[in-house]
């Protein structure tokens, strides 16, 4: 999500004392509402953030295991690897 940001000096001079660093000020940037001035990273705003992570670690575990085979953008199968097949896989993929 690293996105090209312009700091000004006084910036950088206040996120260094706030202990704020890039990546906290591309999250509130992501996870925030926009208001006039910038962004505002809302109680609600991180819950809805958090919920959300929440779901994508829920659904990272349960998707374990899964293959895609694609040729280009095209999604051919996919399908859940049985163990030997995961060694055949990944032995194949440091060959990459």
């Amino acid at each position: 999500m690293s996105m090209d940001l312009i700091k000004t000096a006084h910036a950088a001079i206040r996120m260094n004392q706030r202990g704020i660093g890039k990546a906290d000020i591309e999250l509130a940037i992501c996870c925030g509402t926009p208001i006039k001035d910038g962004v505002f990273l809302s109680r609600s705003d991180v819950e809805v953030a958090i919920a959300e992570r929440k779901y994508e670690i829920a659904q990272l575990q349960k998707l374990s295991g899964l293959v895609v085979v694609n040729v280009g953008n095209r999604v051919v199968t996919t399908y859940k690897a049985t163990r030997p097949k995961v060694r055949r896989l990944l032995r194949s993929a440091s060959a990459i």
